[in-house]
């Protein structure tokens, strides 16, 4: 497999590490760019020059339309209301076009000197947004081809003076509320990015979780489930030097309660007093909430995601050793 597989040249990492790899690679904080054999050049024996992809598109809605997608969900990562600087700084101004320069890419440092990467991320808040508030029709997307900061090619000032050419899609963005704090990009510290994945996660399961048809407990929202799901219980200390292995699981379509319906399942759990003490009176209490989250989510079904669900299973133990 490896044989085929995207590669790091000079480097031992394949497939996706490879990919991670590259994928961090910020100007002028980390390394130099790495050469990636990709899978599709392999029979060529081409590399392609790889560095992180805020480069050219921070948000990556595009390459999702370009695929195909007509509805797309995105997921940023600053709370609402962040303010988006339009002022060049001196990270566009001198540190990444002397990274560029000293790496023997002249043209991505001009890129950064006429503010073309700037340029893409306000355009990418502006289109968002437009996304969200628009109705039945979508919104047309800005394609991937780069069009600001650049010399234009003459497919470019095709794409700039004729937007029938752009592809029409539904875009909703989703981030936590304004006010929440920010987490810093070079933060390590495991309570802030915790705390950022809980609120995130809350965000995202108010929003996603009524459309699945389970019926919780009107107290366990998103903000209530993240904080039982990404409580400190089960974390690594150090996840990169401790990685968690994840076995894939099939999807089975033999009508085992994996296909029994979303709603049923539910109604069966709320019919099921297996719980040390099983009487749901509708308080909180995170024993109860673990079960029933373990027990309706079906993601955790047949023992899956055992890295997210190792908490809520202890969290149900310390219930049956008091009682």
């Amino acid at each position: 497999v490896l044989e085929y597989a995207t590669t790091n040249v000079g480097n031992k990492r394949h497939g996706l590490f490879s990919c991670l790899e590259t994928s961090m690679l910020v100007p002028a904080a980390t390394g130099p760019p790495q050469p990636l054999l990709r899978h599709d050049d392999a029979h060529l024996n081409m590399t392609t020059t790889c560095f992180d992809a805020f480069c050219y598109e921070p948000i990556p809605y595009r390459s999702a339309v370009k695929e195909g997608a007509s509805h797309v969900l995105v997921l940023k990562s600053r709370p609402t209301g962040s303010p988006i600087g339009s002022k060049p700084g001196s990270f566009e101004k001198l540190f990444a076009p002397m990274y560029f320069e000293r790496n023997h890419m002249p043209q991505v440092s001009s890129y950064f000197q006429n503010g073309g990467q700037q340029y893409i991320y306000i355009e990418d808040y502006l289109t968002l947004e437009e996304g969200r508030k628009a109705g039945s029709h979508g919104v047309l997307v800005p394609p991937q081809k780069i069009l600001y900061g650049v010399d234009r090619d003459e497919e470019a000032e095709e794409l700039v003076t004729n937007r029938d050419k752009w592809s029409r899609a539904h875009l909703f963005p989703l981030a936590v509320p304004e006010g929440q704090p920010e987490l810093s990009v070079l933060s390590v510290d495991a309570d802030e990015v915790v705390e950022a994945v809980r609120l995130g996660f809350a965000v995202a399961f108010d929003l996603l979780a009524p459309i699945t048809g389970v019926g919780f407990n009107t107290h366990l929202d998103g903000e209530r489930v993240a904080d039982l799901l990404f409580s400190h219980a089960g974390i690594s200390p150090d996840a990169l030097k401790a990685p968690i292995n994840i076995a894939g699981m099939p999807i089975s379509d033999d009508g085992s309660e994996e296909n029994q319906p979303l709603h049923e399942r539910s109604e069966s759990l709320r019919n099921d007093d297996t719980l040390d003490g099983g009487i749901d009176d509708g308080s909180p209490c995170p024993e109860q909430d673990a079960y029933e989250l373990l027990q309706s989510l079906p993601g955790f079904h047949n023992g899956r995601m055992q890295s997210l669900s190792h908490g809520l299973h202890q969290l149900r133990q310390g219930s049956r050793g008091r009682h």
